[in-house]
């Protein structure tokens, strides 16, 4: 799986809870420098946090581009839009300046818009069987 520099820099967003350029706030919870390095290390990577470690959004994207073209990046999309990340999290709200409860269907439909230019979609099925 092979994802444009475009959807790497929305995907980041996601992952670091920053805001997303294209909005107004943050549709997704905030993952400190220490949650990046442990999001990221699950998947393979050996990285540690600490002195002269890069901005979050540039560790983020720089994580993902080193996945992208591999089988791991689907892994790491799906960790990202995880519904128990947004469970019990916050984001700011653009209208009343005010907390709301973080929304995974709006990251997964946010993701897709980007991701529909690569030839994929997120669809989740969160089905009881």
């Amino acid at each position: 799986m092979k994802i444009s520099e475009r959807t790497i820099e929305r995907l980041g967003e996601i992952i670091t809870g920053d805001k997303p350029r294209v909005a107004d706030c943050p549709i997704s919870p905030y993952r400190s420098g220490p949650q990046l390095v442990r999001f990221f290390n699950e998947f393979g990577l050996n990285e540690i946090y600490g002195q002269g470690f890069p901005s979050r959004w540039e560790f983020a994207q720089n994580c993902i581009r080193r996945f992208n073209g591999s089988p791991a990046l689907r892994g790491v999309i799906l960790a990202a839009l995880d519904p128990r990340h947004f469970m019990s999290n916050t984001v700011l709200d653009s209208k009343t300046q005010g907390q709301k409860p973080a929304n995974v269907q709006e990251a997964i439909g946010y993701l897709n818009d980007f991701l529909a230019f690569d030839g994929y979609a997120v669809l989740p099925s969160w089905e009881l069987i």
